[in-house]
């Protein structure tokens, strides 16, 4: 039980590690007035793809937990 909590306490830790690490500041608004997050910016060709990149990682989590398995049952 101990080490599964290491292995969440790890995970949390560096899941907010990421967001901080990552994260953007708003770009300077000037002080005439004008919009301070323009709408203008192309998004990233890879936006497209964040949902099939999600679920390749799912399914290879799950292969590689079935084959841990595997070998656990097979010692």
């Amino acid at each position: 039980m101990k080490k599964h909590l290491n292995i969440i306490f790890l995970f949390v830790f560096t899941f907010l590690l990421n967001i901080t690490a990552f994260a953007t500041d708003p770009p300077p608004s000037d002080f005439g007035g004008g919009d301070p997050n323009p709408t203008d910016t192309p998004a990233a060709s890879i936006d497209n793809y964040i949902w099939v990149l999600a679920l390749v990682g799912l399914i290879f989590v799950f292969m590689k937990i079935r084959a841990i398995q595997n070998k656990k049952i097979e010692s």
